[in-house]
Protein backbone atom coordinates (compact mmCIF):
# COMPACT_ATOMS: atom_id res chain seq x y z
CA UNK A 1 0.00 0.00 0.00
CA UNK A 2 1.42 3.39 -0.94
CA UNK A 3 1.07 6.60 1.07
CA UNK A 4 -1.75 7.93 -1.12
CA UNK A 5 -3.83 4.75 -0.80
CA UNK A 6 -3.24 4.66 2.96
CA UNK A 7 -4.22 8.34 3.23
CA UNK A 8 -7.44 7.75 1.31
CA UNK A 9 -8.40 4.76 3.47
CA UNK A 10 -7.55 6.66 6.66
CA UNK A 11 -9.58 9.72 5.64
CA UNK A 12 -12.61 7.69 4.60
CA UNK A 13 -12.55 5.65 7.80
CA UNK A 14 -12.28 8.80 9.93
CA UNK A 15 -15.52 10.21 8.49
CA UNK A 16 -17.58 7.28 7.24
CA UNK A 17 -18.92 4.29 9.13
CA UNK A 18 -19.74 2.34 5.97
CA UNK A 19 -19.06 2.51 2.25
CA UNK A 20 -18.80 -0.13 -0.50
CA UNK A 21 -15.39 -1.83 -0.29
CA UNK A 22 -15.18 -2.14 -4.05
CA UNK A 23 -15.53 1.61 -4.62
CA UNK A 24 -12.39 3.70 -4.98
CA UNK A 25 -11.78 6.99 -3.21
CA UNK A 26 -12.90 9.19 -6.12
CA UNK A 27 -16.14 7.24 -6.59
CA UNK A 28 -16.97 7.64 -2.91
CA UNK A 29 -16.12 11.35 -2.91
CA UNK A 30 -18.11 11.95 -6.12
CA UNK A 31 -21.09 10.06 -4.71
CA UNK A 32 -21.08 12.09 -1.50
CA UNK A 33 -20.66 15.33 -3.46
CA UNK A 34 -23.71 14.45 -5.56
CA UNK A 35 -25.82 14.33 -2.41
CA UNK A 36 -27.23 10.93 -3.40
CA UNK A 37 -25.15 8.76 -1.12
CA UNK A 38 -27.64 7.61 1.51
CA UNK A 39 -28.25 4.17 -0.02
CA UNK A 40 -24.54 3.26 -0.17
CA UNK A 41 -22.57 5.35 2.32
CA UNK A 42 -23.05 6.00 6.04
CA UNK A 43 -21.43 9.16 7.34
CA UNK A 44 -20.08 8.92 10.87
CA UNK A 45 -22.60 10.39 13.35
CA UNK A 46 -20.72 13.62 14.25
CA UNK A 47 -20.75 14.56 10.55
CA UNK A 48 -24.10 13.18 9.44
CA UNK A 49 -25.85 16.56 9.47
CA UNK A 50 -23.12 18.31 7.47
CA UNK A 51 -23.77 19.31 3.89
CA UNK A 52 -22.24 16.98 1.28
CA UNK A 53 -19.66 19.57 0.19
CA UNK A 54 -18.54 20.00 3.80
CA UNK A 55 -18.21 16.24 4.25
CA UNK A 56 -16.12 16.00 1.08
CA UNK A 57 -13.96 18.94 2.17
CA UNK A 58 -13.33 17.39 5.59
CA UNK A 59 -12.48 13.99 4.14
CA UNK A 60 -10.09 15.50 1.62
CA UNK A 61 -8.44 17.73 4.23
CA UNK A 62 -7.87 14.65 6.39
CA UNK A 63 -6.34 12.84 3.40
CA UNK A 64 -4.02 15.75 2.62
CA UNK A 65 -2.98 16.10 6.26
CA UNK A 66 -2.18 12.37 6.46
CA UNK A 67 0.02 12.60 3.36
CA UNK A 68 1.78 15.68 4.75
CA UNK A 69 2.49 14.09 8.16
CA UNK A 70 3.68 10.77 6.74
CA UNK A 71 5.86 12.48 4.13
CA UNK A 72 7.42 14.67 6.84
CA UNK A 73 8.03 11.63 9.02
CA UNK A 74 9.60 9.61 6.21
CA UNK A 75 11.76 12.55 5.11
CA UNK A 76 12.85 13.24 8.69
CA UNK A 77 13.71 9.58 9.33
CA UNK A 78 15.60 9.35 6.03
CA UNK A 79 17.61 12.45 6.91
CA UNK A 80 18.45 11.02 10.33
CA UNK A 81 19.56 7.72 8.82
CA UNK A 82 21.80 9.29 6.20
CA UNK A 83 23.38 11.90 8.48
Amino acid sequence: MNIQTAAEAFALNEHLSHYPDEWDYNTIIDTIASGNYYDHIDVWQPFENDEPDEIVKNIDNTRLHFVHIVTELVTSNHAMLTA
